[in-house]
C-alpha cells in the first residue's frame, strides 16, 4: 500500500521544498512535515503506524496559517521543553513583482513559529516569539541547534539578498532539561537515524536524529 503523501486530496502534486520528522503527538511513531507553494498549504503527514499516512494538513491548523506562504527550511523543535515538539518554518517567495498581481500574497515573507498543544494541533505564537516573527524575509535554508548550550533549541536561516538571522531562545532554559550526544561506532560518526526513547513513569519520550 503506498504512503498516499506525494498528492493533496485534490490529486494535485506538491512542491514539496523543506521536511521534518518527529513524534507530534506522543504516540512513538515519526510523522513529518513538509513545506510547499503558496495555495498548497504545508503539509502534516501522521504516521499511525502502517500505510497510508493521515493528511492532517488542515485537522492541525497548518494549511490555514501557510496558505500564501512559500514555503522553505522546517524544523520540529521543542522550543518551550515542556516535552511537545513544536514547529518553525522559514518562508519567502520566488516572485519578486508577486504582490503586484496578488495583494495577499508577498515576496518577503514571515517565518512562523507554532506551538504543538501535544495531538498535533498548532497554533501560531507570533504575538510572544519577537520582532523576527513580525519580520518579512526572503528566507531559504534553516538550521536549528543550542549554539550557547543553554538547553534551549535556537535557530538561524539564510537569505537571499541579505545577512543571516540568528534566533536565540530566551524561553526553554526555563525548564529542566538533559543532553544526550550520540556518535556512531557501527554506523555514520553523527549518527543519523538514530532513535532515542526516553520513559518518566506512563510517559515516553521519543526522538530521531537527523541531518540538518
Amino acid at each position: 500500500m503506498d504512503a498516499e503523501v506525494a498528492y493533496d486530496p485534490s490529486g494535485v502534486a506538491k512542491a514539496g521544498m523543506g521536511i521534518d520528522v518527529a513524534d507530534v503527538n506522543g504516540d512513538g511513531w515519526p510523522s513529518f512535515v513538509m513545506t510547499a507553494f503558496d495555495s498548497e498549504y504545508h503539509s502534516l503527514f501522521i504516521n499511525t503506524g502502517a500505510f497510508p499516512f493521515d493528511d492532517a494538513t488542515l485537522s492541525s491548523r497548518l494549511g490555514r496559517l501557510t496558505m500564501q506562504d512559500v514555503g522553505w527550511g522546517t524544523h520540529f523543535i521543542d522550543y518551550d521543553n515542556d516535552g511537545i515538539m513544536d514547529l518553525i518554518v522559514v518562508n519567502g517567495h520566488v516572485n519578486k513583482m508577486v504582490g503586484m498581481a496578488r495583494p495577499n500574497v508577498a515576496y518577503k515573507e514571515l517565518p512562523l513559529l507554532l506551538r504543538n498543544n501535544g495531538k498535533g494541533v498548532f497554533a501560531d505564537m507570533k504575538e510572544s516569539a519577537g520582532p523576527t516573527f513580525h519580520t518579512g524575509y526572503d528566507a531559504r535554508g534553516l538550521a536549528v541547534g543550542d549554539y550557547d548550550n543553554d538547553g534551549d533549541t535556537d535557530a538561524i536561516f539564510a537569505c537571499l539578498q541579505g545577512s543571516p538571522v540568528l534566533l536565540h531562545n530566551n524561553l526553554g532554559q526555563d525548564n529542566a532539561w538533559f543532553g544526550f550526544q550520540l556518535v556512531g561506532t557501527r554506523s555514520n560518526r553523527d549518527a543519523i537515524g538514530s532513535k532515542l526513547t526516553v520513559r518518566q513513569g506512563n510517559r515516553k519520550l521519543v526522538r530521531w536524529i537527523t541531518g540538518e
